[in-house]
């Protein structure tokens, strides 16, 4: 088994597979590389053998396919929060300080009024533009 370990360790899907076969005649072995490349993928995230290094590339690797693993939890990565946000930018062309102002106040009433959208739920960017775009032209 210490040649079926190295080549988990080094993901050498074909000789995986022929060691699976030698191994185990009566089971059922992958049929294709992919099938196998899975059953590696999950096989490395089980094996405690293994360096985390290896098992937690395992992991993504299924992650980033919506497949599910043997990592675990105290083993997996710390994914980032993704954080939502609306730029806003109102200038003025003119020095004027009533222009300014009037850019100024503009801004304002568009950061409250995405402020309210995103209280009450609303988030998807073409509403959110199309009631900022809606505010501009009636301001």
């Amino acid at each position: 088994m210490r040649a079926m370990h190295e080549a988990l360790a080094d993901m050498d899907v074909g000789r995986c597979m022929d060691l699976w076969r030698a191994a185990f005649p009566n089971m059922p072995c992958p049929e294709t590389i992919a099938e196998a490349e899975i059953a590696m993928h999950m096989a490395r995230t089980a094996t405690e053998s293994l360096p985390k290094r290896a098992r937690v590339w395992s992991f993504q690797w299924l992650e980033e396919r919506g497949l599910p693993s043997h990592l675990p939890d105290e083993m997996k990565p710390d994914r980032p929060e993704i954080a939502t946000g609306v730029g806003i930018a109102v200038r003025s062309l003119s020095h004027d300080p009533d222009r300014v102002a009037r850019a100024s106040a503009l801004q304002e009433k568009l950061a409250g009024a995405v402020e309210d959208a995103f209280l009450s739920g609303v988030r998807d960017a073409p509403r959110l533009k199309s009631m900022m775009n809606k505010i501009r032209s009636e301001f």
